[in-house]
């Protein structure tokens, strides 16, 4: 809609849908879904900052005289399903939160208790469940994870404000509306359960 209007519009990071439509975008990066490291071009690349380099190609190489839009679509914070490790910051992230404690939320202290409160449907094999024994079902493996979790939101976050500084050396960022929007409204232990299921 918005291309048809003259804008330039771009699409990076994940899409998640069957079909990905590069035909209605100037500008797409790939389907950055279900990794947190890959190599690329011989070099080992987190999709955090891939995410970071393609929108950067865009904004540095779209038509300065035209409107433009860009929609960045992190997978990153949200786990890698099956693997055991789950979450795979960028090594230089490491070193953040190794000071703070993570707790198992309050209705996790007694699990079973909070666990068969809810509906039928939420059963073993329930993704949410899964999930849970991944990532909570053990404290010293929930204190991991909840590390990890936290430096991959951090990535995101540095990431997004790298965005808004290339936006300001444009001159252009009091003309830009940045909506942030998410679909991480995880649990992490919350009645047994793990990620939004």
């Amino acid at each position: 809609l918005l291309r048809d209007r003259g804008y330039y519009t771009g699409q990076v990071g994940k899409w998640q849908f069957h079909t990905y439509p590069r035909d209605k975008w100037n500008f797409t990066s790939d389907d950055e879904y279900g990794w947190h490291w890959r190599k690329i071009a011989g070099k080992m690349v987190h999709v955090t900052k891939k995410n970071e380099l393609d929108a950067m190609e865009f904004l540095k190489t779209r038509p300065k005289d035209s409107p433009f839009l860009l929609t960045v679509a992190f997978f990153a914070p949200h786990g890698v399903d099956g693997d055991p490790q789950q979450y795979y910051p960028q090594n230089e992230s490491f070193g953040l939160y190794n000071d703070v404690n993570f707790t198992i939320p309050l209705n996790g202290i007694n699990m079973d208790e909070s666990w068969n409160r809810l509906p039928s449907f939420f059963n073993e094999i329930n993704e949410g469940r899964k999930r849970w024994h991944w990532r909570y079902d053990e404290p010293i493996k929930a204190e991991k994870m909840m590390k990890n979790f936290y430096r991959m939101e951090t990535e995101v976050d540095k990431t997004c404000g790298n965005l808004i500084k290339e936006l300001s050396r444009q001159g252009v960022l009091n003309k830009t509306l940045i909506i942030f929007t998410t679909d991480n409204g995880n649990s992490h232990g919350e009645h047994g359960l793990a990620g939004k299921w």
